[in-house]
């Protein structure tokens, strides 16, 4: 039997020619993990009406026994024969899924490793990248979309070769996760897929796209300005208005006449956050731009026609930009260094909203601030420039001040695995 495989927000849905069957991922792999008590792979032995029997090949974290009783949910739509992933939770002194309401996570069937290994969960990416080379679709994109949850930049170049393979909807899923990871060395033929043959799929990429943040990207992020895709114009101007840069000027004064009135208002507000008049003669709330239009799209093209267009137009005005804004952030940089614990916090706010990667070689040695508040400001600016919003990444003050050497150092880690070898020695 043939299946269409399509991926909605946080969807994985796989349709089948004669029938529907739906997984959903809601939570993001690292999450789930946490929150669960056991983590297994194994068959599923019998389907009961209140209870599911499980026997487990392998366990990557808990303790369970050899063959489970699972509460089943009316919702559950596991199969006799199916082999699977599980989050289990106890509830009612028994073992239930985690993620509901989703829990079919088809995984290849694998062999038990001949000696535990060191490190379990690094067994489950083992199994996951091993499960790629399945030949069941739906195994694969279920792989995919678990391995783009890990949010390990090495198993990049892993999905990438698999790029070859014959099923377009593969490939798609291969697309997404490279956003996920802040890969975009095949952003075009990503682009391209679009309007492919899974229209959720499709409107997870766009919306992914629309959160990149990476400065180097502002080229091709200002060229779908002018797609023919509403989808894509809409999507671009939200990154575009992320990283405010001042390149992106001359592709918004267009868009003030789109067809959708919210790409016409996410236009007149990246005008107004990158040329800095946020005042109400410049920006508004999207309320009273829709009663009040004409106002303020007239206002910014009277602008363009007078002044704009000289100073974000024009060659020579893009290079006077351009040193300003160098010196500003060199500026901030320098200022990272400072004695002056106040200065620091400051300087750490302002690139914060800034929101420029090139800023991170200079947050990462405020980790080591003998100021725990330094410390938490330089991880804020950090998640919030990889736009990681996640709490390991992000946590709330007073999670943070609890166990501060916790995030320190996975911030540490992170950028000695990672983030060094993708931020540093960039342009200002």
């Amino acid at each position: 039997m043939k299946c269409a495989i399509v991926i909605a927000f946080f969807t994985l849905t796989i349709v089948p020619q004669s029938c529907l069957a739906t997984i959903v991922i809601y939570k993001r792999l690292p999450t789930l993990i946490q929150e669960s008590v056991v983590v297994c792979r194994g068959e599923v032995l019998k389907v009961e009406p209140d209870h599911i029997q499980f026997r487990i090949d392998f366990v990557y974290k808990g303790k369970s026994n050899p063959v489970t009783r699972i509460i089943k949910q009316d919702h559950h739509s596991f199969s006799q024969g199916e082999y699977n992933l599980l989050f289990l939770k106890i509830e009612n002194e028994q073992f239930a899924i985690s993620d509901w309401p989703i829990e079919r996570r088809l995984i290849s069937r694998l062999p038990v490793p001949a000696e535990p290994p060191y490190d379990p969960m690094s067994q489950l990416k083992t199994d996951l990248v091993a499960s790629l080379s399945d030949l069941d679709p739906i195994v694969i994109a279920t792989a995919i979309r678990l391995l783009g949850e890990m949010g390990e930049s090495d198993i990049a170049s892993r999905l990438k070769e698999s790029l070859i393979h014959e099923d377009s909807r593969i490939r798609g899923e291969i697309y997404f996760a490279l956003l996920g990871f802040k890969d975009y060395s095949h952003f075009e033929e990503t682009i391209a897929y679009i309007n492919g043959p899974d229209p959720l799929l499709e409107y997870e990429i766009i919306h992914a796209i629309g959160k990149i943040h990476d400065i180097k990207q502002l080229p091709k992020l200002n060229q779908l300005t002018k797609s023919s895709d509403s989808s894509l114009r809409g999507s671009a101007v939200r990154a575009i208005r992320e990283i405010h840069h001042h390149s992106s000027v001359p592709y918004m004064i267009p868009l003030l006449d789109d067809p959708d009135s919210h790409i016409r208002y996410g236009a007149l507000m990246a005008l107004a956050e990158i040329t800095e008049r946020m005042n109400g003669e410049w920006a508004t709330s999207s309320d009273y731009f829709k009663a009040n239009e004409s106002k303020y799209t007239s206002k910014w093209k009277e602008w363009w026609a007078a002044q704009g267009r000289l100073q974000y137009g024009s060659e020579e005005g893009q290079r006077k930009l351009d040193e300003k804004q160098r010196k500003k952030m060199a500026t901030l940089h320098e200022l990272t260094k400072s004695k002056d614990r106040v200065m620091r916090d400051r300087v750490t706010l302002a690139i914060r909203d800034e929101g420029r990667t090139e800023s991170i070689p200079y947050l990462i040695p405020l980790l080591d601030d003998p100021y725990e508040e330094a410390q938490y400001g330089a991880i804020k600016a950090l998640a919030s420039i990889l736009d990681k919003k996640e709490a390991e990444w992000y946590p709330k003050p007073e999670a943070f001040h609890q166990n501060p050497s916790e995030y320190v150092n996975r911030w540490k880690e992170w950028y000695i695995k990672e983030g060094q070898y993708l931020y540093t020695n960039q342009p200002e």
